[in-house]
């Protein structure tokens, strides 16, 4: 993860500020009520298995609940909105679902439409080989995400597999995104003043 980070910096600090793309217009999808979206007990959230060491975020998607953990010690969660078809792992551009697995914060936007954001790295070569399995991308792009992943710089967005998923703000009342993270925009601030290029995501059913 260390070694990444040099290059991640730089793919931060070159982005285009205005990449993130327009999201779904809101829909009906009902959202679990705030009282038992942040409800969960600390000791069951303490049961999450959180590996190594340093800030690390965590995603509850059924709980609709994002959990900051720093030196396995739990110091923040908030509220959120996924995707609004938000059930399963995101499979292809435009399903309106929200990844699930493990990513990393590849990038810092001030300048979001969305308040702020924090770009992920999906698709993964997790995702990339199901999508090659499923005829989704070719073996060409399967590698050119490989290696974007290790060089840990943001990788493909215009393959059929979807891309451009970010954490981002402008209301965690409902899901109503594309496949983004959504949280209230004071949430935002805060989380955004926590993380740096290279957090670990980790993004649970």
């Amino acid at each position: 993860m260390v070694l990444w980070l040099g290059t991640m910096l730089t793919v931060a600090c070159t982005h285009n500020p205005s990449i993130d793309i327009p999201e779904a217009p809101p829909v009906t999808t009902p959202k679990p009520k705030a009282k038992s979206a942040v409800a969960p007990t600390i000791r069951h959230i303490d049961k999450i298995p959180v590996a190594g060491d340093g800030l690390q975020i965590v995603v509850l998607k059924s709980r609709r609940l994002l959990m900051v953990y720093r030196d396995h010690q739990l110091i923040h969660r908030y509220p959120i909105g996924l995707g609004f078809r938000p059930q399963g792992r995101k499979r292809w551009k435009g399903d309106g679902r929200t990844p699930e697995g493990h990513y990393a914060i590849v990038l810092k936007n001030p300048k979001s439409r969305y308040f702020l954001s924090l770009g992920l790295n999906y698709p993964t070569p997790t995702d990339a080989l199901q999508g090659y399995r499923e005829d989704r991308i070719t073996w060409e792009q399967y590698q050119t995400i490989k290696a974007a992943f290790a060089a840990g710089v943001v990788p493909p967005w215009d393959t059929h597999l979807g891309g451009e998923i970010f954490i981002h703000g402008h209301g965690a009342a409902y899901d109503w995104t594309k496949g983004c993270i959504a949280l209230d925009d004071d949430d935002m601030r805060e989380l955004y003043g926590l993380v740096d290029v290279g957090t670990p995501v980790t993004i649970l059913p």
